[in-house]
């Protein structure tokens, strides 16, 4: 899931205050109870010497925990196992299309052709050298990136008042590597940093309403616009959009306001440099510590999941794996009616929330009804968004097609509603289609779904429906990122602006939050560490409210079904335990040190641990008391929405 989070709530108080996601169901009339009859396997993977109280992970899965390795990356887990297979079965189509069958033929002859690719770099280097100003060689930056070379920027898009916009940030650094011939952990490092990247872009926090480059004292990026063909008054700078301050994926927080205040020969060595970092591209003298099919493999096994995909190909890669598997946006119509119905008992739960007032709830309904649903596949493709390598007859060359592409297809983004064409704008700069992820983007007011997460393996009407229901606890997730302490600083149309109706709703969120911060940072992981609840607050937090909304959706299809008594019982404990299955897990220890150091996201025991333990329902079905240690005192519960 996507990896960029936080999450939170005296005492007495709550105890009036807080409400049980089933309460509102009506009385059913006693008689014979529905049974499910859909498939049901947990049962073997339970570990029933262990207490539901003491540590509801290792009572679900417990048995399976004791057999299971913890993989390749140090990490085995539901989405790093079985939904990672489904997203490899995609790229197979992507490999394989018309345009996987040109580049990757192109790669593994790159340093073959290495006196054209040189000579392709030596046109950008003179047209840097040949500026006599640095206006002019501003100007130079915007032709050298409408021509696909590397500069320091890098456009992604996002949407004010609802259109969208182009933004520049800051590049990710060479779209290749250079000496680290760990593969397995290139491909680690590279995966993450990139998601990272986009993700903080599209959820972070804003500093303020931000403005155009037109409204700004930004010379450098208006000279920029004029020759890339983008209006001022449509493009913003990711100074004005987020905090940087901690964004690992730029070299430097400040590298903005530092190019522009450079000289003339300070910013011609800058530029120089990054061009420079485009040598892995053809020039073996990279890779001198290998042999000539060493480095042949290397560039090979790369190309698919370096930067140059997740920066420029996400959307030429959605766009061969649909065409090559027939998808339609039609396919996702059954999720996206299941996706209604969770939004529906979400709704619900607003209007019961009795912290909130009724300004303030009005204000949150109406974003939440304005949330977009793009899920499985945009309605329509724009064909100008793939690229066109047929002509190239040297990967370098290639490489510019892609980047060069990708800056036009931005430009011809800028302006158009989000209602139209955020799930292509969020294709093209963030994920694609064969991504194992659904994500929020705070700017859309939108959540993502990508095929993968409408696999099978995460909804099957074949199962027993509370594993289903439990599964889409992810979605609900994402839909609570929208008024999470991040998500409720943008609109219902995406712009940044505060929706709380009071101060007093938003002290109250804002305690609230601050508990989910102390409980889980008492939570200590079997590394010894304990978790850093303000790192992952608003990732803790989009998981209590996930898990509450999927809940009340189940009871309220369990009610509208007629189950009863013990069979009700059962299938409510099945939802619990469905969700323990959907975050099941073993880590290599130093994996789960690494990743608690880096992660806004909890370690995925706590993802289960944590939200179960505040929900009124899970004490009774599992017979949980004082005195086990999850427990949690009905007042001290956490209770958002």
């Amino acid at each position: 899931m996507k990896r960029t989070y936080k999450w939170i709530l005296p005492t007495l108080m709550l105890a009036t205050l807080s409400f049980s996601a089933c309460k509102q169901e009506p009385v059913v009339p006693a008689g014979p109870s529905t049974v499910d009859e859909g498939l049901w396997t947990l049962d073997a993977w339970m570990d029933t010497t262990v207490r539901p109280g003491d540590d509801f992970d290792m009572y679900c899965n417990g048995t399976w925990w004791q057999t299971a390795d913890p993989g390749e990356f140090g990490l085995n887990s539901f989405f790093e196992k079985d939904l990672l297979s489904i997203s490899q079965e995609y790229l197979k189509d992507v490999m394989n299309s018309s345009f996987g069958l040109k580049l990757m033929p192109l790669a593994t002859t790159a340093f073959d052709t290495s006196e054209r690719s040189a000579a392709r770099m030596a046109k950008a280097v003179d047209m840097v050298n040949g500026a006599t100003t640095v206006e002019e060689l501003w100007h130079v930056m915007g032709k050298l990136m409408k021509e696909g070379y590397k500069t320091p920027f890098h456009l992604h898009t996002f949407a004010s008042h609802g259109n969208l916009c182009p933004t520049f940030n800051a590049s990710n650094g060479s779209d290749f590597v250079g000496s680290d011939l760990d593969i397995k952990k290139i491909i680690r490092r590279e995966q993450m940093r990139s998601q990272r990247g986009a993700f903080r872009m599209m959820t972070g926090e804003p500093r303020e309403t931000p403005k155009p480059i037109a409204e700004t004292n930004w010379p450098m990026f208006s000279a920029m616009c004029s020759e890339l063909g983008l209006d001022p008054a449509l493009t913003y700078t990711i100074n004005d959009i987020g905090d940087q301050s901690d964004w690992d994926h730029m070299d430097d927080p400040q590298i903005f306001n530092k190019l522009q205040a450079m000289d003339l020969d300070q910013l011609r060595t800058e530029v120089l440099r990054w061009l420079e970092l485009d040598r892995a591209c053809y020039d073996a003298t990279v890779y001198e510590s290998v042999d000539k099919a060493s480095q042949t493999l290397m560039i090979t096994l790369l190309v698919p999941i370096t930067p140059l995909y997740s920066n420029y190909l996400n959307y030429t890669n959605s766009y061969y794996v649909a065409k090559q598997r027939g998808w339609t946006s039609a396919q996702g119509n059954e999720i996206k009616q299941f996706c209604n119905e969770l939004r529906d008992a979400f709704r619900e739960r607003i209007q019961a929330n009795t912290w909130v007032s009724e300004a303030g709830k009005s204000m949150i309904i109406n974003k939440l009804d304005n949330l977009q649903m793009n899920i499985f596949a945009p309605d329509r493709w724009m064909e100008n968004g793939v690229a066109d390598i047929d002509t190239c007859t040297t990967f370098y060359s290639a490489v510019l097609n892609i980047r060069a592409n990708h800056y036009d297809f931005v430009r011809s983004l800028q302006g158009m509603p989000r209602s139209e064409a955020a799930f292509l704008a969020l294709i093209d700069s963030y994920m694609s289609l064969t991504s194992v992820n659904a994500c929020y983007a705070a700017n859309f007011n939108g959540i993502f779904i990508m095929p993968v997460m409408c696999s099978s393996e995460m909804y099957d009407p074949a199962v027993n429906m509370a594993l289903n229901y439990a599964h889409f606890a992810v979605c609900c997730h994402e839909i609570g990122h929208g008024f999470d302490s991040s998500g409720s600083q943008y609109g219902p149309d995406g712009t940044v602006g505060n929706f709380w109706a009071s101060d007093v709703d938003k002290q109250e969120f804002e305690r609230r939050v601050q508990m989910v911060v102390e409980h889980y940072s008492k939570m200590q992981m079997r590394n010894g560490q304990f978790i850093d609840g303000e790192k992952t607050k608003v990732e803790n937090t989009a998981d209590i409210v996930g898990l509450n909304i999927a809940y009340q959706a189940y009871c309220k299809y369990l009610t509208k079904n007629g189950y009863t008594g013990d069979q009700l019982k059962l299938q409510k404990q099945r939802f619990f335990r469905g969700y323990a299955h959907l975050f099941h897990s073993k880590y290599a220890l130093e994996t789960l040190t690494e990743m608690m150091g880096k992660d806004t996201h909890s370690p995925y025991p706590a993802r289960i641990n944590g939200p179960v333990a505040q929900i009124d329902d899970w004490y009774e079905l599992f017979d949980v008391k004082e005195g086990d240690k999850m427990y949690i005192a009905p007042e001290n519960r956490i209770k958002i929405w």
